[in-house]
């Protein structure tokens, strides 16, 4: 996302999708009014609501965020490959301390929305999570984005990625650009075949879906 390398990469470099990217070296302020009006909206309704965050390092609330994560793999009807059970996100919270984190929303005592960011030294990557969808009308998900956004910035990390869509600037990208409109971040990846016989024996008849290598499709 942030290499020179695609300026030396010996294959074919393509500008796959946008990401967003939000500077957390931004004062409270400034970071606050880079939102668009609907989040400001959106996160005081979700306060108003008596939404709380709880910050979750070693994973004790996994399961509740697997009940969310499901949940919103359901229904968007998603291949069975994304649906990560518990073991993987238990290897990972063992081999990664300090470099993963969920975060938690709560209304009535009861987790409505769950993220899981993956840390560097400087920066957040958001990577899983959700929203019951009943849950919607609170808008936890702006409330979790922004409580995640002011512990990053206690933390000193410069940048949370916040990722792109499904489909470049689909809806999902939209509703991340409203967290930093002016922080699109263009996203490339390097293609390369060496036997391009055999590649194409693997991906003769199987439907292409945009996916390097084709085979994976």
């Amino acid at each position: 996302l942030f290499s020179e390398a695609p300026k030396a990469y010996y294959g074919d470099v393509v500008h796959h999708n946008d990401n967003i990217v939000v500077d957390l070296s931004l004062s409270h302020d400034a970071l606050w009014q880079g939102f668009r009006h609907k989040v400001r909206k959106n996160i005081h309704t979700a306060q108003a609501a008596g939404i709380t965050i709880e910050t979750d390092p070693t994973g004790s609330r996994l399961d509740d965020f697997l009940a969310v994560y499901h949940h919103n793999l359901d229904l968007r009807q998603a291949a069975p490959q994304y649906y990560l059970q518990r073991p993987y996100f238990e290897k990972l919270n063992q081999t990664l301390p300090g470099h993963c984190c969920y975060f938690h929303a709560l209304h009535q005592g009861q987790v409505i929305a769950s993220e899981l960011v993956l840390l560097s030294a400087t920066r957040l990557y958001s990577y899983l999570g959700g929203t019951f969808c009943e849950s919607f009308p609170l808008r936890p998900g702006d409330l979790l984005k922004y409580h995640i956004m002011q512990w990053a910035r206690e933390k000193g990390h410069q940048q949370f990625i916040i990722g792109g869509g499904h489909q470049p600037h689909d809806g999902i990208f939209a509703f991340k650009q409203a967290f930093a409109p002016g922080g699109i971040v263009p996203f490339f990846i390097g293609k390369k075949v060496f036997d391009g016989e055999v590649y194409e024996t693997l991906t003769t008849g199987g439907e292409k879906g945009g996916f390097f290598p084709e085979y994976r499709s």
